[in-house]
């Protein structure tokens, strides 16, 4: 379809500019040259038209200089009887005759051949010379033409008599009286101006060539103009072929998206006016974050319900992507440590998703500021980890479809009235068949951090992936610090370092976060600590499975001791950008937004 396209494109350009590149220089019976319409000779130096003189409101047919000397007029048609108004038609008849005719048909002006009238096929046709011809097609003999017919303007090509000029005698050798008017090729020779005493006739006016620029000159450079604006012009007729292109793609996505939403009954349709009066507008009051799909806002329905809105920038084209992911990984997902999607909103341009409210908002907004922090005590993080366990073996495991959700990390784990952690944000999420484990990908995508190794540097994904940003959260969960910008006095390594060095040192419980007091159980904390070490080792198979950690975290099973993690060493200063093996970082404003990486 593309292809098409593009030909067709191409196509159009080629014979625009094919059209654009020749002049239109020939008139047939059949065809009429009004006011505004001309006659322009193959090279564009002359043109056949209607035009006034001065401040006169007369219409003359005439032939002119194009391109030089302002429109120079070279010969006249109806000098003697001029149109009163812009309405005269110009025609050529079967018998090979030019009638000039005004708008109640009366004839102001003809050619009047004295040539037998038994041609057949005559055409009219304006040469580079600026001789207005008219000819037999078929034959190519000349019925008429304008030199015959002398105007203001002497043009090489001319037959002149001593008699066509008074005054004028050969062997020139003066040109004091002579008004240079017309381009000339060649040298004038064999003329001299006639003495005071036997001059008594008019003035000749000739025509001579700028001192640099010759006749072939200007036809050079007008082939030049004609082949950059050909260049130009197809340059802009494939961009407009890419633009919509780039509009058909995104309709036909938006089909894709509709034709997903349409199968699942259970999601609602929200209508604008609905939206618009919830989110008074998408006031700024109540926006709650923006991502790489566009903004959310938080609103209320008439019924008293209170909702989240997604809604899709329409500049973005990764918005539209994720848009996709979220309808078709969670339309029909039902879990209670997953968000929930109510319906979707989809009029005009506008697209988005409605989602249940959050009151608590997302995790990384008490966990890592220093006053809300103090609102997650132990058993609360603890239930945390265990819900967002739960909700990653539902997705990796128990639903219908294996889902990867690739960017798992602590702005993407929302807590609903009850603290209780819902998992979020699907827009980067991969299905996979039940007998698929992996996937390779040219575009990484995620946030730095929380992506694993094998991910990062290669593209390899799988589930394992997630199990090593689940790692990342649940050490940020028990110390309440990033992984990524994580200081520290003694070593320059990051938050997965520290954990490790401390776990190896035998002290592990160092690292729990001083805001929890004394809230917190041994048990449960150095079980953390551990299932958080095992699921960001360095090497994918090393990691455990969700079902193993949720056995590991109920006090059911073991894990064996951890190898060291992956990515554990950092530069000393948060605010210097780390590409982390990764030879390309969009890094993201906040971390609501995806940060995508190109992978070697």
């Amino acid at each position: 379809m593309v292809r098409l396209i593009m030909f067709w494109f191409y196509c159009c350009a080629l014979a625009t500019i094919l059209k654009t590149s020749s002049a239109i220089d020939t008139m047939f019976p059949n065809q009429t040259l009004k006011d505004g319409d001309t006659l322009v000779s193959e090279a564009e130096v002359f043109e056949l038209g209607f035009f006034g003189l001065g401040n006169s409101t007369f219409r003359y047919l005439g032939i002119r200089y194009k391109q030089v000397s302002a429109g120079t007029i070279v010969w006249i048609a109806n000098r003697e009887v001029p149109l009163v108004d812009p309405t005269g038609v110009l025609k050529i008849s079967d018998k090979g005759i030019l009638e000039l005719l005004s708008v109640s048909n009366t004839l102001i002006w003809s050619s009047q051949s004295s040539k037998p009238a038994a041609y057949m096929n005559p055409v009219a046709q304006l040469l580079d010379s600026g001789n207005l011809v008219i000819r037999d097609e078929i034959s190519g003999d000349l019925i008429w033409q304008s030199f015959d017919h002398r105007g203001d303007t002497w043009l090489p090509g001319m037959q002149i008599g001593v008699d066509l000029v008074t005054g004028v005698k050969r062997n020139l050798t003066s040109w004091k009286t002579l008004t240079i008017l017309h381009q000339w090729s060649s040298e004038l020779l064999d003329i001299r101006v006639a003495s005071e005493t036997d001059f008594s006739g008019q003035d000749i006016y000739i025509k001579m060539p700028r001192p640099t620029t010759l006749i072939g000159d200007e036809k050079k450079s007008n082939s030049s103009l004609k082949v950059t604006m050909s260049i130009v012009f197809a340059v802009v007729l494939v961009g407009f072929a890419l633009i919509l292109y780039a509009w058909r793609k995104k309709k036909k996505s938006h089909r894709k998206v509709n034709k997903e939403q349409k199968q699942d009954s259970e999601l609602t349709l929200f209508s604008l006016s609905k939206i618009i009066k919830a989110t008074s507008n998408f006031s700024i009051d109540n926006k709650l974050g923006q991502g790489g799909f566009g903004a959310v806002y938080k609103g209320m329905l008439d019924e008293g319900g209170e909702i989240a809105v997604k809604r899709l920038s329409k500049s973005s084209k990764q918005g539209l992507e994720e848009f996709q992911n979220e309808v078709i990984c969670i339309a029909k997902l039902q879990h209670r440590n997953l968000v929930k999607l109510l319906g979707y909103c989809d009029q005009g341009e506008e697209m988005m998703l409605i989602y249940e409210y959050m009151p608590n908002k997302s995790l990384d907004s008490l966990l890592f500021d220093e006053n809300n922090s103090l609102l997650l005590d132990w058993p609360q993080r603890y239930h945390i980890i265990n819900g967002i366990a739960r909700g990653l073996l539902y997705l990796h495991q128990d639903s219908r479809l294996r889902i990867i959700h690739r960017d798992l990390k602590a702005s993407n784990i929302l807590l609903d009235s009850n603290m209780n952690p819902k998992i979020s944000d699907f827009g980067l999420a991969r299905m996979f068949k039940e007998y698929e484990t992996e996937a390779n990908t040219n575009k990484v995508v995620g946030t730095l951090g929380y992506i694993s190794p094998e991910y990062a540097s290669n593209g390899l994904f799988s589930v394992k992936s997630d199990i090593f940003s689940f790692g990342v959260l649940v050490l940020e969960i028990v110390s309440g610090k990033k992984n990524r910008g994580f200081s520290h006095q003694d070593h320059h390594n990051n938050l997965l370092g520290h954990a490790w060095r401390l776990y190896k040192e035998d002290k592990p419980l160092e690292l729990v976060d001083t805001a929890l007091g004394d809230s917190w159980i041994n048990s449960q904390v150095l079980q953390s600590i551990h299932v958080g070490l095992s699921c960001v080792q360095q090497h994918a198979e090393d990691r455990p499975s969700m079902s193993s950690v949720i056995h590991m975290l109920s006090g059911e099973g073991a894990l064996p001791p951890p190898q060291p993690p992956g990515f554990f060493t950092e530069v000393p200063k948060p605010e210097v950008k780390s590409n982390l093996m990764m030879p390309q970082v969009l890094v993201s404003i906040n971390e609501v937004t995806v940060t995508q990486l190109e992978a070697r």
